[in-house]
């Protein structure tokens, strides 16, 4: 199984016939104050199952890390595969939502995204101080 899409955004979501909505996408954000909590940020992963996949169970694995590799936030999904392959590679959308998630500090952070414990795939979000407005003329 490969990654072939890992994009942050507000939210997301897939229709039954295959089309992905993506609200919001980002890879950095500007905030007032740290720690900053972010209310609501989704994982969006397109993933194409591959000859071997078919008829196994996938376990797929995000972990957000800081700078010196500190677990902030860990999810997880297992997925049972069908046993037939249609002869063609199939792709799907797999998306893991975080609620919540506070970010002690300025700086990069990195969601993992990891199938069957191996590595496959990162996405960096960088979290940065917003500028102050400009002061108004007197």
């Amino acid at each position: 199984m490969e990654v072939t899409l890992a994009l942050l955004a507000e939210a997301a979501n897939a229709t039954v016939d295959g089309k992905l909505n993506i609200h919001a996408a980002f890879s950095t954000l500007a905030v007032q104050q740290f720690p900053a909590s972010i209310p609501q940020m989704v994982l969006v992963l397109r993933l194409e199952i591959e000859d071997a996949d078919w008829g196994q169970d996938r376990w797929i694995g995000v972990t957000i890390f800081d700078e010196d590799d500190q677990v902030l936030a860990s999810s997880d999904a297992q997925l049972t595969l069908p046993s037939e392959a249609p002869g063609q590679p199939i792709a799907f959308f797999q998306m893991f939502q975080f609620v919540g998630l506070s970010f002690p500090a300025a700086g990069d952070y990195e969601a993992v995204i990891e199938v069957d414990e191996e590595a496959k795939d990162s996405v960096l979000l960088s979290l940065r101080h917003a500028e102050p407005p400009p002061e108004p003329p007197e």
